[in-house]
């Protein structure tokens, strides 16, 4: 699986940011993340985990 971002067009059609191997007719499936979501929770968690990992001086880090 692959992450392609979109631009919202109207509220039935998006414009791909890149070409995707499908011909036209054929069925896709997309997911679309909801601010809401659990997923932001778990994204922020898994960010603090990563620079809690890192030591204070590798201040290269501090921005994900």
């Amino acid at each position: 699986m692959r992450t392609i971002d979109a631009k919202v067009l109207d509220t039935t059609h998006l414009e791909l940011t890149e070409p995707v191997a499908f011909r036209p007719g054929e069925r896709v499936q997309i997911a679309i993340a909801d601010e809401r979501s659990d997923e932001r929770t778990w994204r922020q968690a898994a960010a603090e985990k990563l620079l809690a990992s890192y030591d204070e001086q590798d201040s290269i880090y501090d921005e994900l």
